[in-house]
């Protein structure tokens, strides 16, 4: 509801500035990688155990590893990445500072996917390094955006969501050594669906009437960096919202 809300309202002038089609697709891969863990999770149902190869293959290694924990990483990293461009560069993420690094993680989810369907199944291919790999340039990113200050500082989020990620992962890593939850699949997945469900529920959306918002970009001088951020010009509204205070 949340999401229909801040599409609906994309226009307003606040919320133009965190990059709502970005926010679409966060929310489009968090949403596949918990389908994926509750489709795995379906897999262990004693009738439903003999599934086949190509199911397992679209529903770990696809929905819930390519298209939703990758995803949801990259989508991090890329979010830190035109963060870092716009207050500490003075660039807007636009020609190869978007094309490039959009590209680079494209391939990095596709290639799992890809490499997981086209090798024999007695084979196989590990998730983790790849994982581990995006964990680290996630961790690298968030610590370069430490000191910038302004009334866009996103660190303490970006720091709550690079944690609240990690113990998502933590958590399935320790499930497997509980004693009567590792030895029973059904169990498992269930506990780390509902896990990564509740992770995935943790969004940051901040809404602040027009006005103060306004009020806020002239004081600290932000004014040009809005501009960067969005490609938009600030002295229209600027203007017509002096004109409503006087």
């Amino acid at each position: 509801m949340v999401l229909i809300f801040i599409n609906y309202n994309r226009s307003y002038t606040p919320l133009k500035c965190k990059n709502i089609p970005l926010l679409n697709l966060s929310f489009l891969s968090k949403w596949v990688w918990c389908y994926g863990l509750w489709a795995m999770s379906l897999q262990t149902i004693p009738s439903l155990t003999h599934t086949s190869w190509a199911i397992c293959i679209a529903t770990i290694s696809w929905l819930r590893m390519s298209l939703g924990m990758f995803a949801v990483v990259c989508l991090l990293i890329f979010r830190t990445f035109e963060y870092i461009c716009i207050f500490e560069y003075k660039i807007r993420a636009t020609g190869r500072y978007l094309w490039i690094p959009l590209a680079t993680m494209a391939t990095v989810c596709l290639l799992y996917g890809i490499l997981a369907t086209v090798l024999p199944e007695e084979k196989g291919i590990q998730y983790v390094a790849v994982l581990i790999s995006l964990l680290v340039v996630c961790a690298v990113f968030t610590y370069m955006a430490r000191d910038i200050q302004s009334s866009f500082n996103e660190f303490r989020e970006l720091l709550a969501t690079f944690f609240v990620t990690i113990i998502a992962i933590l958590v399935q890593v320790i499930l497997r050594w509980v004693p009567n939850i590792s030895g029973n699949e059904f169990a498992y997945n269930t506990l780390v669906t509902l896990t990564d469900f509740i992770v995935c529920q943790v969004n940051f959306y901040f809404l602040a009437y027009l006005r103060f918002f306004l009020k806020k970009l002239r004081r600290e001088n932000n004014e040009s960096v809005y501009e960067i951020a969005n490609g938009a010009q600030m002295q229209r509204w600027s203007t017509s919202h002096d004109r409503t205070d006087s």
